[in-house]
């Protein structure tokens, strides 16, 4: 599902929600950042940029909590998952474009978001010369304040996932589920022996799934590993950062130094 959200300016700097999607394995936000000139955040030394934030929905159910000291109450974030940061800073505009994305438990679908909002109590960045003999580290490098960026679920379009299978008639490895989503491939795998013994010739313990189309070929690395119980039966579910959706109509699943599983839509 994609949304879009107006920006909310203040004291020369603004902060837009540009995109947000969600599946049932996470969420994402894309925010666009405008900050003053000559701010502290912006100095050619910075990177890495992390925002303070809650993200709600319209019930007042939190969602997820990146560490933005709103939750005083204690209560439990639903995405329990890991948060991963992307930034790319433009200097010359003063602009910061953030990608976050929220990841839930393997074991629960993400919530639907109805009127959900995102609420900012703060932006920060690495200063590259933190590991420099007589460095400052206890110089502030963050911005804090209170946004929030409400969610506006009007313009909700909805993308399907899309089933895979394993393209081998017959073959070793039992295949319960291949989905593409948005960002992130989930494959679920009865757990035999013959898997195992799969896994254990993986040295380098390194999963990759790729894809090649006319614009090239990509690989995509593992975000999540988790053993199961299924309807009585041990499963094994890898999650896979996923940038393809739509884009690949077959992908190969890297198990281990020698074993390849190649999947095809259905």
């Amino acid at each position: 599902m994609f949304f879009q959200t107006p920006k909310v300016p203040e004291n020369n700097r603004s902060y837009k929600l540009e995109e947000v999607f969600s599946d049932q394995t996470q969420v994402g936000l894309h925010f666009t950042i405008k900050l003053p000139e000559k701010s502290p955040l912006m100095a050619k030394n910075m990177s890495e940029y992390i925002l303070n934030f809650a993200l709600y929905n319209g019930d007042g159910t939190l969602l997820a909590d990146a560490n933005s000291g709103l939750n005083n109450g204690g209560q439990d974030s639903l995405m329990t998952g890991t948060y991963k940061y992307i930034s790319q800073k433009t200097a010359n505009a003063n602009t910061i474009n953030l990608t976050v994305l929220l990841h839930g438990d393997l074991k629960a679908d993400v919530p639907e978001l109805k009127n959900a909002s995102v609420k900012i109590t703060g932006i920060s960045a690495k200063d590259e010369r933190a590991n420099q003999e007589g460095f400052n580290k206890a110089k502030d490098n963050s911005i804090k304040g209170h946004w929030n960026l409400p969610i506006d679920s009007q313009t909700v379009k909805a993308l399907p996932v899309i089933d895979f299978e394993n393209a081998a008639a017959a073959s070793d490895i039992s295949v319960i589920s291949a989905k593409a989503y948005p960002s992130s491939f989930v494959l679920t795998m009865k757990y035999t022996d013959t898997l195992q013994e799969m896994l254990k010739r993986n040295d380098s313990g390194v999963f990759t799934l790729s894809g090649s189309n006319n614009d090239g070929s990509f690989t995509y690395n593992l975000m999540q590993i988790d053993t199961q119980q299924q309807a009585g039966e041990t499963v094994k579910i890898l999650v896979f950062e996923y940038g393809g959706y739509d884009a690949f109509n077959s992908v190969s699943v890297q198990l281990s130094d020698v074993d390849t599983l190649t999947l095809r839509e259905k």
